[in-house]
């Protein structure tokens, strides 16, 4: 220990006045030792003017030592991670500090650093046999409390405060290593669990503020004054739709004087959507128009492959979390949207985006009526946002557009579907703003426990530092713990399993639409409602029943022997429902009603992404009827469980309706009626009557009524 074998005996203190203190010589016979000469008796003892040795530590040395030097060097400590976190590591050093060395700093910030750092400062200030080390100002005579006349015995020398040092630099070194290492594992985790999702998010909600951006009639107004090129498209912006100049005019262009915008010709009002079920625009060209169309029309062939996963970097990690400061901004669709902190302010800058909207396509149509249904949004207007600043038409933009905002085939888009549009994706980043912060707190309780286990044998390493066995201090606790372990052993195991299920399987998260089950049960075909995650820590899930709201808590390591399908991370869902057919029906008429059907689901992209099958699953010639299954995919998954059944059964009813217009419906034979039943039914009857001398008789109306009779 520090004061094993330091000599407290001689302790004393020195000051220069008082009537006790040693005498000073002044005469010229007894010349005054030099200030930076040190009393010596030539062994290496410390001598005081007044001629006596002292080999331990005087006790005023210990209140400078710690009270003052060691104060001191702790600020020095503080000082430096303050300049190093603060300034050195906004300096971008290429090539000198990567972002490795800078991250583990970044990890080491604390009591881990400030520790190293103090641990340093003693070696350099208050450790060896320097003059220095024992005495700050040894070099000065006229306080003896501050020089070599205070006796610092070997505490600066001692091997436990050596050790002690290097066990603190250790310390630190190794805290900021668990730490580096543990938020590089959490984050290349994390990174991987939720970077494709958040590339999703960020990519719509660029494309909302894009949309937000180029709404503004001052925007177009300046490309409109655009000194216009034979190359650029704005060249033919108006006259695209024209019928009378038509293409000629698209690869003519029009001249312009600089400064002067193109004269907008009149134009001629378009086409019903019976006659044109995708209509052209007169502001953009026929090219345009035309990779518009292709596009509104193979709509559920619109799928952007994901970015590759690979082996994430650092770079990767740092930038992932740095996106992530995206999804808190009050205004995640810029400002020119407006602010949207919650779902009430969304769905208002929506309402008024599309009128923007409306206004601009008012504008570009020289204020004439766009459809016969005036007021309704045409997806051309929303397409000027993927031309581009050299004029040139982003077909990948566009497509992003058509995914995001679901155009019905005739490419309009009402206000109730573009509202939808945006909430579903506020709802979206919000679930996964909420799923993000949860992975954090479950990242930050096992760090804690990861914590307990590492200090645990810094204790143990700590102990044997200072010459204690931990292995005898231990050894007394063994019977208690020998038999708490045995009390506990069952729950612990329960415990461990839950822990590896949530950090290692992480089968859902916040919000998620989950349904457990046991792993031997069959899944509900047309799915069920599930339950909704409400929170998830280390030992149990919160859950929402689907249908009533209802709370209930799981644990963990109960969850982890079921079975858990996950309605958020599932693809498409796959709907299916069975009709029965006559025999007698045609193959003509069983055909005309697939394709009518085909046609329905086409005209709902909103909702169905495919028509997948129509096949015969069973024939009952007995019974007179041909079982048919009819599967669709939907666009969502099933998540939104409640908006699947719904579109189910507006396609069951059209099923219907479609069959009994074109005559399929399907009687069932009549049953024979087995009268051996009825007339053991009525020797049953006869058995249960009541004598006629009986003095029940008067009840016979009220009991013959209740038996049936």
């Amino acid at each position: 220990m520090i004061g094993e074998g330091l000599d407290f005996s001689s302790v004393k203190f020195y000051i220069n006045k008082g009537e006790d203190a040693p005498a000073v010589p002044t005469s010229s016979d007894e010349p005054t030792s030099s200030p930076t000469s040190s009393p010596d008796d030539g062994d290496g003892n410390l001598v005081c003017n007044h001629g006596q040795e002292h080999d331990g530590p005087s006790a005023s040395w210990w209140i400078l030592f710690l009270g003052v030097r060691q104060v001191i060097v702790l600020g020095l400590a503080r000082a430096t991670q303050f300049l190093i976190m603060t300034y050195a590591l906004k300096i971008n050093f290429r090539g000198i500090m990567g972002p490795s060395v800078r991250l583990y700093l970044l990890q080491s910030r604390g009591w881990p650093f400030v520790m190293m750092i103090w641990a340093i400062y003693n070696f350099a200030m208050l450790y060896g046999s320097r003059r220095f080390a024992r005495h700050w100002i040894y070099y000065q005579s006229w306080i003896e409390l501050f020089n070599e006349c205070n006796p610092a015995g070997s505490v600066t020398t001692a091997p436990v405060y050596r050790g002690l040092l290097g066990f603190a630099i250790a310390l630190g070194l190794l805290v900021a290593t668990k730490r580096f290492w543990i938020g590089l594992r959490f984050g290349r985790t994390s990174y991987f669990r939720y970077a494709e999702k958040l590339w999703e998010v960020l990519r719509e909600q660029l494309l909302i503020s894009k949309v937000a951006k180029y709404s503004q009639i001052e925007y177009f107004e300046r490309l409109e004054n655009h000194d216009l090129s034979q190359e650029s498209v704005l060249e033919s912006w108006y006259q695209a739709g024209d019928e009378v100049l038509g293409n000629e005019s698209a690869s003519a262009g029009l001249t312009s004087s600089p400064g002067k915008s193109p004269v907008r010709p009149n134009r001629p009002r378009t086409a019903s959507v019976e006659s044109a079920p995708v209509e052209s625009a007169p502001y953009l060209t026929a090219l345009q128009n035309e990779n518009i169309e292709e596009m509104i029309g193979a709509w559920e062939d619109l799928d952007i492959d994901p970015p590759v996963q690979g082996e994430a970097d650092l770079s990767d990690i740092i930038q992932f979390r740095a996106s992530l400061s995206v999804l808190e901004s009050p205004m995640p669709y810029s400002p020119v949207f407006g602010e949207a902190r919650t779902r009430s302010e969304t769905i208002k800058r929506s309402e008024a985006l599309y009128g923007q909207l409306l206004k601009k396509q008012e504008f570009l149509y020289g204020n004439e009526p766009l459809l016969p249904e005036y007021g309704v949004l045409r997806f051309h207007t929303i397409a000027i946002t993927a031309i581009k600043s050299n004029g040139t038409f982003d077909r990948t933009l566009c497509r992003e557009l058509v995914k995001l905002f679901r155009p019905s085939r005739n490419g309009n888009i009402t206000k109730l579907d573009f509202c939808k549009s945006i909430d579903s994706h506020y709802k979206e980043l919000r679930k996964l703003r909420a799923s993000i912060a949860n992975e954090g707190r479950v990242n930050t309780a096992s760090e804690k426990l990861v914590d307990s286990v590492f200090f645990l044998i810094v204790a143990i390493v700590g102990l044997s530092v200072l010459g204690i066995d931990p292995i005898a201090l231990f050894g007394v606790l063994t019977s208690f713990i020998l038999g708490f372990s045995f009390m506990i052993s069952g729950a612990s195991s329960d415990f461990f399993r839950g822990l590896l299920f949530i950090t290692v399987q992480r089968p859902y998260d916040i919000g998620d639409r989950v349904t457990v089950a046991g792993s031997e049960n069959e899944a509900s075909a047309n799915g069920s409602a599930g339950w909704i995650v409400k929170d998830v820590n280390l030992y149990h899930t919160t859950f929402l029943f689907g249908y009533t709201m209802e709370y209930a808590t799981i644990s963990n390591g109960t969850l982890s022997k079921s079975r858990i399908i996950n309605g958020a991370r599932s693809g498409r869902a796959y709907l299916s429902f069975t009709m029965k057919f006559g025999l007698s029906v045609p193959s003509e008429t069983t055909t005309s009603f697939k394709e009518q059907l085909i046609e329905y689901v086409k005209s709902k992209p909103r909702e169905w992404y495919a028509f997948f099958a129509f096949r015969i699953t069973n024939i009952e010639a007995s019974q007179g009827y041909v079982e048919y299954i009819i599967v669709v995919e939907h666009r969502e998954s099933w998540q939104q469980v409640w908006g699947l059944l719904e579109s189910l059964g507006d396609l069951r009813a059209v099923a219907f309706e479609l069959s009994r217009e074109l005559g399929m419906g399907y009687k069932a034979p009549t049953m024979p009626i087995e009268l051996n039943m009825m007339q053991n039914n009525d020797a049953q009857r006869e058995s249960r009557s009541i004598p006629e001398d009986s003095p029940l008789m008067p009840l016979m109306p009220p009991l013959g009524s209740f038996f049936g009779r």
